[in-house]
Order: C-alpha cells, then structure tokens, then sequence
C-alpha cells in the first residue's frame, strides 16, 4: 500500500547564516537546524504547520553538517 505524501512552503523563518543539518526530534516537536557560520544549533518548536524560535541555540565544536541525529 502506498501513502501519498506532498510537501507545501507555509511560511519564512529566519534561521541564521549558512543553515544546513536539519534534524527532527523523535516526537515532531521540535526541529534543529545547524549554522555554518556560527557553528551552532537553533531549536524551533513545531507545532502543527507552524514552527517558532524557541529561544535556545547550542554550540557546536565543528560545522553543523557533521552532526548525526538518531530517533534511538
């Protein structure tokens, strides 16, 4: 049986410089995206069809991208 599934834009979010290693949590309620420039992780709370800047960013020690996300 197959779940067709479609993706739609629904807003703009500011992120920071150079994002990239976007991750879910487990749950779906929240989801990091990685910083190049910055070298750190923003947390943006997922709630529906909408996300919003939780408040809380995490330093990384190298970029972003090499960072490995597991639901384990």
């Amino acid at each position: 049986m197959s779940t067709a599934r479609t993706l739609a834009k629904l807003d703009d979010i500011e992120v920071g410089a150079l994002p990239e290693a976007v991750g879910f949590t487990p749950d779906g309620r929240y989801l990091y995206v990685g910083n190049y420039i910055d070298k750190d992780f923003l947390i943006l709370q997922v709630d529906g069809t909408k996300a919003t800047d939780a408040g809380k960013r995490f330093k990384v020690p190298g970029h972003p991208g090499s960072a490995r996300m597991s639901s384990h």
